[in-house]
């Protein structure tokens, strides 16, 4: 990736952290992603998917995440709340088994 991708790569990540509170990266067919999407709807939290099967600049928002995040891309979903990445995948469903993830996510209430 060429700093210039890298530099789009990040406003495109600042764009989709300013309009959106909760943001989950996730792809199709993807269990642990499927279970997160069923906790934060049981949190009856508004969020976004970025679908990255779907997303026309996967390959570098892919990038990007793993450098602003240090978790690997393959480990996803990867959830972020106001901008913060908040974990993946196991450590989301462990933050919500222990109450940790509601009160990360109540000032959004």
């Amino acid at each position: 990736m060429t700093m210039h991708e890298s530099l789009r790569g990040i406003r495109t990540m600042t764009d989709i952290f300013t309009k959106y509170k909760v943001v989950l990266f996730s792809r199709r067919n993807c269990p642990k992603c499927q279970t997160t999407k069923e906790i934060l709807d049981h949190l009856r939290l508004n969020y976004k998917i970025i679908d990255l099967d779907d997303y026309h600049k996967a390959i570098e928002l892919k990038e990007v995440l793993q450098n602003v995040t240090g978790i690997r891309t393959d480990l996803l979903p990867q959830l972020f709340v106001d901008g913060k990445c908040v974990g993946s995948g196991t450590a989301i469903q462990e933050m919500y088994k222990k109450g940790i993830l509601k009160k990360r996510v109540s000032c959004l209430f």
